[in-house]
């Protein structure tokens, strides 16, 4: 009878070695940092975000409370600029009436 060795490496180092394989054209392309989601969010203030865009943000908000926080203080401050712009400009001698006592 012949003694046979056989390589055999652990499970989880060739696994591991799969996942960087795999995972690393996506995990640039697909996951935004909270950097580039705050970039995203402002550049969505501006203009409209292509469809692999708004898919990146939404998977990003999903998972980081941070960043939807951040999103929602965004939108806070611009619908609270919008309004202060479009309130009505009152003259200095005026009382805020209509009509002057």
């Amino acid at each position: 009878m012949r003694n046979r060795s056989v390589n055999v490496s652990a499970p989880e180092e060739d696994e591991a070695e799969l996942d960087e394989t795999f995972a690393a054209p996506f995990k640039t392309d697909v996951m935004l940092s909270c950097k580039e989601a705050a970039q995203r969010m402002s550049e969505a203030q501006d203009r409209n975000l292509s469809l692999s865009e708004k898919l990146q943000l939404k998977m990003h908000l999903a998972m980081c409370g941070g960043c939807s926080n951040f999103g929602k203080q965004l939108d806070f401050l611009r619908s609270a600029c919008k309004r202060y712009t479009e309130k009505p400009v009152q003259d200095e001698n005026s009382n805020g009436r209509d009509n002057p006592p």
